[in-house]
């Protein structure tokens, strides 16, 4: 081949390479908007259109008690606020989990949520102590939940300090 048609060659796949950069976009994660919350483990997802009810999976909050004349539960209320202001305008990624199954007794969605930086949000309502390791139900982060409550736990942080009686 000669030198010309070898310079033409490479200027010519140089030009589609580069071309071709511009145009390729890593398929990143769908990111959903939180519409409403329920509480400090249960949130309303804008789903493609589609309000779904959400359980955050592997996590439990104390009861707002919404569907009873009782008062919440010592530290529903903050246990809810810490929820929006982890999340807070930032959309939510989500993460099924096999063991755990699609949805539990109540219809709701059993999801992990992250932020688009992949802040964990179920495990950082744990870890920060807003949250309780749900015991109840297998899941492939158990024991990461669990040991994330006895770290908060040891600390008294959030529902684990002395205004609320979980300590017993």
């Amino acid at each position: 081949m000669s030198q010309i048609r070898l310079k033409l060659l490479i200027s010519a796949i140089a030009v589609l390479l580069l071309a071709g950069i511009g145009y390729y976009k890593p398929k990143t994660a769908d990111c959903y908007n939180v519409v409403y919350y329920y509480d400090g483990d249960t949130v309303k997802l804008d789903i493609n259109g589609k309000q779904e009810k959400v359980r955050l999976l592997g996590i439990d909050t104390p009861e707002m008690n919404y569907d009873s004349e009782k008062d919440p539960d010592c530290y529903a209320k903050q246990a809810s606020e810490q929820l929006k202001k982890i999340i807070g305008n930032s959309c939510v990624q989500i993460k099924t989990d096999q063991l755990a199954g699609q949805k539990d007794k109540y219809g709701r969605l059993l999801l992990y949520l992250y932020l688009p930086d992949n802040t964990f949000v179920n495990m950082q309502m744990v870890s920060q102590g807003h949250a309780f390791s749900y015991i109840y139900s297998d899941n492939q982060y158990k024991q990461e939940f669990e040991q994330a409550q006895q770290e908060a736990k040891s600390k008294q942080l959030g529902l684990w300090g002395k205004n609320c009686n979980y300590l017993k």
